[in-house]
C-alpha cells in the first residue's frame, strides 16, 4: 500500500507516495508536519497516551493539528525562520491541499450519517477541520493552551482513566480542552455531529484543566496518582513550557526544508 510517511522513536520516515513528482513538484510537508506532531504530542506525554492509544481518533486529529498549526506559525513568522518565499508557495500549495482534503473528509463524516467511531480515521477526520475552522476563525495561538491539556501533571488530578479510556471519555476530553483553549463552549457543534459528551466529566474537567492552565502548575498530595509513564522509546524529557516546545518543532522543520531544498 501506498505510505506517506511513519512516525519511529529516532524521528519520521517517508515513503514512496510523498514523492515530490506525485505532488507537482512540492515536498510533503504537511506530512513532515504530521509525523512530527505525533512525535511532539506522544514523544513528551505519558498523559496524552493514556487519553489516546489505542485508536486514530486523537493520534491522527492532533498530528494532523500540529502540522497545520506549524505552517500557520512560520507564515507568521517567515523572516525569523528563515524561509524564502518559493518554499512559502510551496506550503501554500500542500497545506492547501490538504486542507481540503480534510473538508472533504468531514462533509463525509456528514453525508454518510455523522456517525462517530473513535476506532475510524474518518471520525478524526471531521474532529481536524472543527479545529482547523477554529484556527482560522479564532487564533492559532490558542492551541498553545490546548495542548497543555495533555501535559503529564494533569493525570493526578483525574480517575476516570483509572479503568481505561471509553470513546466518550475521549471525546469529552477534546471537547473539554478545545473548549477552555478558545474560551467558547463548543459542545453544541460537537453535538451536532453526534460527538458524545459526558456532561458530569465535562464539568469535572472544565474546572480542573482551566486552572491547570491558568495556574501552569499542580500541587500534588500523597493521595494522588503519579503520573502514567511514558511509554518505551519516546522521550521521556518534557520542555519548560508548550511555547518552547512548539519552537523546537518548528526549527526541526526548517532544518529540514534547509536540507531538502540544498
Amino acid at each position: 500500500p501506498s505510505v506517506y510517511g511513519v512516525t519511529t522513536p529516532e524521528g519520521i520516515k517517508l515513503g514512496d507516495a510523498a514523492f515530490p513528482g506525485l505532488n507537482d513538484g512540492n515536498q510533503r510537508w504537511e506530512v513532515m508536519a504530521h509525523e512530527q506532531g505525533h512525535n511532539f504530542f506522544g514523544g513528551t506525554s505519558g498523559w496524552y497516551n493514556t487519553l489516546a492509544v489505542p485508536g486514530p481518533f486523537l493520534q491522527e486529529s492532533l498530528a494532523v493539528l500540529s502540522a497545520f498549526y506549524t505552517y500557520h506559525n512560520i507564515l507568521e513568522n517567515q523572516q525569523v525562520f528563515g524561509i524564502d518565499g518559493k518554499t512559502i508557495e510551496s506550503l501554500n500549495y500542500d497545506f492547501t491541499n490538504g486542507r481540503n482534503y480534510q473538508k472533504q473528509q468531514y462533509e463525509l463524516y456528514i453525508s454518510q450519517g455523522k456517525i462517530f467511531n473513535d476506532q475510524d480515521v474518518l471520525t478524526s477526520q471531521a474532529l481536524d477541520y472543527k479545529m482547523i475552522i477554529y484556527g482560522e476563525t479564532y487564533g492559532w495561538q490558542n492551541y498553545t493552551k490546548f495542548a497543555k491539556a495533555f501535559e503529564n501533571e494533569l493525570a493526578q488530578l483525574f480517575s476516570f482513566q483509572n479503568n481505561g479510556v471509553s470513546d466518550v471519555e475521549r471525546s469529552t476530553y477534546v471537547i473539554a480542552a478545545l473548549s477552555i483553549a478558545f474560551d467558547k463552549d463548543f459542545r453544541g457543534e460537537f453535538s451536532e455531529l453526534n460527538f458524545p459528551i459526558d456532561e458530569n466529566l465535562y464539568a469535572e474537567l472544565l474546572v480542573k484543566i482551566e486552572d491547570y492552565i491558568n495556574e501552569g502548575s499542580v500541587l500534588p498530595t500523597s493521595a494522588q496518582a503519579p503520573a502514567p509513564p511514558v511509554p518505551s522509546g519516546a522521550s521521556s524529557e518534557r520542555d519548560g513550557t508548550i511555547t518552547k516546545r512548539l519552537i523546537e518543532q518548528l526549527q526541526n522543520l526548517r532544518d529540514m526544508l534547509q536540507k531538502l531544498l540544498r
